[in-house]
C-alpha cells in the first residue's frame, strides 16, 4: 500500500466521487419529478371531473340568471317606448287644449302629418270621438274595445289590448291613446299604434340567446304573440298548456303557476322531453302582460360544450407539459382560467345594457354612487363621488344653475309625502362633452327617527324628449304662411309689455286685400301675407315681436323708449319697404298698408288697450287714405273733362 504523506486524495478520486454523488442526486430528483408528475395527473384528473360538475351547475345559474337580465331589459325598452309614445300625445294634447285653442281638424291632420314624416318610430293619428264610435259599431267590436271607448270618453288614456292588425300585414300591435279636450270636453283621440316584439329586437342580444323566443302573455298564461325561433315548442294559446305538452309534471307546472302570478321577474328550469327548459318572465305593468323569454338547453349547450372542450384539452396539454415543465402547467391553468372567467363575464354584461343610471347618496357620509353604465352615459372619472354637499368637487358634472334642484334631491325634500317617488329634471354633462337634461326618479329612505338617512333613484336622459316639446310648443306658435307668430304672439306681447313698461304698438293691415283676393285669386292674396311678413320681419330688431293674428291683420311690438317722432319714422321706414316689394306673377308693385300706432306706457299698460287704441289710430289713417284716393281721383277727373 502506498502512503501519502500529506495524507490528501488523489484528483481523480475526487473527480469521481463528485460524478457518482451528481449521479445519485440526479436519479433521485428524476425519481421525485415522476412521482410528482403521477401525483399531479391523478390531482389534475380529479380536480377536472369535480370542476366538470361544478361547471355544469354554474353554467345553468349562468343562462337563467343571464335569461333573466335579458328579459328585464326588454321590459325597460317596452316600457320606454310607451311611455315616450304617451308622453309625446300628451303634449299634442296639451298644445291643442292650452296654447291654439283656435285650431280646426284639418291644421291638426297636416301637423300630425308634418309630425309623422319626421318621426318614423311610430305614427299618430287624430280621430274624432263620434267617428271612433262609428268604427266601434260598424266592426261590432267586442265588450273590451267598448270598455276602452268609454274610459277615452271619460278623459282617460288607455294602452289597449294586443290585436291583429291585418292591414299591416298581419302584424300584433297594441294602440296607445290620449283624449283631446275642447273647452274640457272630450271631442277626439290620438292613438299611434306599437309592435311590441319588433321593440324587443331593439335589445342587444347575447350570443347565448340567439335562438331564444319571446313572448307577451297575458297573467292567465293566454299566448298574445310569439315571436321567432318558436319552432312548435310553444303548440297551444297557453303557455302552462304548452309546458305541460313538453313533458313537464303537473306539480311543476303548479309551482310555475304560482311563481309567474307574482310580481316582478323569475325564473324557472324544467326537464322535458329529452331536453331542457329556461324559462324567465317579468311583468310589464300593463294589462297584466308578461314578457316571456324560453330557450331549449340544445340551443345553449353548445356553449357549454366550447368550454368544456376547451378544459379538456388544456387539462391533458398541461399534464403532458408537466413531463418536461412542472411549473408551467399552473401558469396555464391560471390562463384558461381566466378564459372561464372571462366568459362568465361576458354573459354578466347583460346587465350593462340599460340606458338608466342608478344612482345612491348616503347622507352621513356624504358620498354619492353611481352604478358602473354611468362611465358611458356621464362624464365621470369615478363611479363614487365625495362631499358632494360640503365641497364643490366635481362641480362641471352639475349644470350650475340646476344645484339648488340636485340638492333638494339629495336631501329628500318633497312635498307628496315621503312614501312617494318624487321626480325631478336637471342637466347633467353627458359623456360628448354636452349638457343633457335627465329625469330623475328617487325616495328618500328614513330611519326609525323619521331623518333621511338616503336617497336612492335612477337618471334618464330625456333630452330627446324636452327638444320633441319644445319644437311642438315653437310649431304650435307659428303661422304656417308666413313663418312669424299665430295669435300666440299677444300673449308674448303682453307679457313683454308689463315686463319692459315702455315700447311701440303698431297694428298693420292691406288696403283692398278682399277686393285682391276677390279679383286676383287667393293664392294672390297669400303671396301678398308672404311678402309684408318678411318685410316686417326684416324691419324687425331681434327682440322685436311682430305675429299675424288673423287674416290680413299684422301686430308688432318694439320694445324700448320711443317717442311720436320716433315711431313715425319706423312707420315710414315699413311703408317704404312694402312699397319696393314686387311679385312678378301677378305684375304686383308695392303694397299698400294702414297702419295704427300706440305708445307705452302713454297709451296703456296691456296688450288690449295697445291695440284698441292702435286700431283707433289705423282707422283714422285708412279714412285718411281713402279721402287721399276719392280727392286724386276727381282731380283726375276734372282735368280730363277740361282736356276734352
Amino acid at each position: 500500500m502506498k502512503i501519502y504523506p500529506d495524507k490528501r486524495v488523489p484528483k481523480i478520486f475526487v473527480m469521481q466521487e463528485e460524478a457518482m454523488k451528481r449521479k445519485l442526486i440526479g436519479r433521485w430528483h428524476a425519481a421525485a419529478f415522476l412521482v410528482f408528475c403521477f401525483v399531479f395527473a391523478l390531482t389534475a384528473s380529479g380536480v377536472f371531473y369535480n370542476q366538470r360538475g361544478k361547471l355544469a351547475g354554474e353554467f345553468e345559474n349562468m343562462v337563467a340568471a343571464n335569461l333573466t337580465s335579458y328579459t328585464q331589459a326588454q321590459k325597460r325598452y317596452l316600457n320606454s317606448s310607451i311611455t315616450d309614445a304617451w308622453n309625446t300625445l300628451k303634449g299634442i294634447s296639451g298644445l291643442i287644449e292650452w296654447i291654439v285653442p283656435e285650431y280646426t281638424e284639418d291644421s291638426l291632420n297636416e301637423y300630425l302629418d308634418q309630425l309623422n314624416l319626421q318621426n318614423r318610430d311610430y305614427m299618430i293619428e287624430y280621430v274624432p270621438l263620434k267617428e271612433l264610435e262609428r268604427r266601434l259599431r260598424d266592426q261590432k267590436a267586442p265588450e273590451p274595445d267598448w270598455s276602452l271607448f268609454r274610459e277615452i270618453e271619460q278623459g282617460t288614456g288607455v294602452v289597449s289590448d294586443i290585436w291583429d292588425w291585418k292591414k299591416a300585414g298581419n302584424k300584433y300591435v297594441f294602440t296607445v291613446a290620449e283624449p283631446v279636450r275642447e273647452n274640457g270636453e272630450v271631442i277626439g283621440v290620438l292613438q299611434t299604434r306599437l309592435e311590441p316584439l319588433a321593440i324587443t329586437k331593439q335589445v342587444p342580444e347575447a350570443s347565448a340567446f340567439t335562438r331564444s323566443s319571446t313572448l307577451i302573455v297575458r297573467r292567465d298564461g293566454t299566448i298574445l304573440v310569439s315571436g321567432d325561433h318558436n319552432q312548435g315548442y310553444i303548440s297551444t294559446g297557453n303557455l302552462f298548456d304548452s309546458v305541460r305538452a313538453a313533458g313537464i309534471t303537473d306539480e311543476a307546472v303548479r309551482q310555475m303557476e304560482e311563481r309567474f302570478y307574482g310580481d316582478g321577474s323569475d325564473s324557472f328550469m324544467f326537464d322535458g322531453k329529452g331536453n331542457s327548459y329556461y324559462f324567465s318572465w317579468d311583468s310589464l305593468g300593463y294589462n297584466e302582460w308578461y314578457i316571456v323569454n324560453f330557450v331549449r338547453s340544445p340551443d345553449v349547450a353548445i356553449h357549454y360544450d366550447n368550454i368544456l372542450k376547451e378544459l379538456i384539452y388544456a387539462s391533458l396539454f398541461l399534464i403532458g407539459l408537466t413531463a418536461v415543465l412542472g411549473g408551467g402547467i399552473v401558469v396555464l391553468f391560471l390562463h384558461y382560467r381566466r378564459s372561464l372567467d372571462f366568459e362568465t363575464k361576458k354573459y354578466g354584461l347583460l346587465a350593462e345594457f340599460s340606458d338608466t343610471v342608478l344612482f345612491e347618496y348616503d347622507r352621513r357620509r356624504d358620498n354619492l354612487e353611481f352604478t358602473n353604465n354611468a362611465r358611458r352615459i356621464l362624464m365621470l372619472d369615478e363611479l363614487k363621488i365625495s362631499h358632494v354637499m360640503g365641497k364643490k368637487t366635481r362641480a362641471d358634472l352639475l349644470f350650475q344653475e340646476d344645484r339648488k334642484v340636485m340638492e333638494d334631491m339629495l336631501r329628500g325634500r318633497t312635498g307628496m309625502g315621503e312614501d312617494k317617488i318624487q321626480y325631478g329634471e336637471l342637466r347633467l354633462k353627458s359623456i360628448s362633452g354636452e349638457y343633457h337634461w335627465f329625469g330623475c326618479h328617487y325616495k328618500a329612505i328614513t330611519s326609525d327617527a323619521g331623518t333621511v338617512v338616503k336617497v336612492v333613484g335612477k337618471l334618464a336622459d330625456i333630452s330627446r324628449q324636452r327638444s320633441r316639446e319644445q319644437a311642438l310648443r315653437e310649431q304650435a306658435m307659428r303661422d304656417v304662411l308666413t313663418g312669424i307668430y299665430n295669435k300666440a304672439g299677444e300673449r308674448l306681447i303682453d307679457h313683454m309689455v308689463k315686463e319692459q313698461g315702455q315700447g311701440l304698438f303698431l297694428m298693420l293691415d292691406i288696403n283692398n286685400f278682399k277686393g285682391i283676393n276677390d279679383t286676383m285669386g287667393h293664392a294672390a292674396g297669400d303671396a301678398i301675407l308672404t311678402e309684408l311678413g318678411r318685410v316686417l320681419k326684416g324691419t324687425c330688431r331681434e327682440n322685436d315681436i311682430v305675429a299675424r293674428i288673423g287674416g290680413d291683420e299684422f301686430v308688432m311690438f318694439l320694445p324700448g323708449a320711443f317717442d311720436w317722432q320716433t315711431g313715425n319714422r319706423k312707420i315710414g321706414e315699413i311703408q317704404e319697404s312694402l312699397s319696393t316689394v314686387r311679385i312678378s306673377t301677378w305684375g304686383i308693385r308695392g303694397i299698400r298698408a294702414s297702419i295704427g300706432a300706440s305708445l307705452c306706457p302713454e297709451d296703456g299698460m296691456d296688450y288690449e288697450t295697445l291695440f284698441k287704441a292702435a286700431d283707433e289710430a289705423m282707422y283714422l289713417d285708412k279714412e285718411q287714405s281713402k279721402n287721399r284716393n276719392e280727392s286724386r281721383e276727381a282731380g283726375e277727373e276734372k282735368q280730363d273733362r277740361t282736356i276734352s
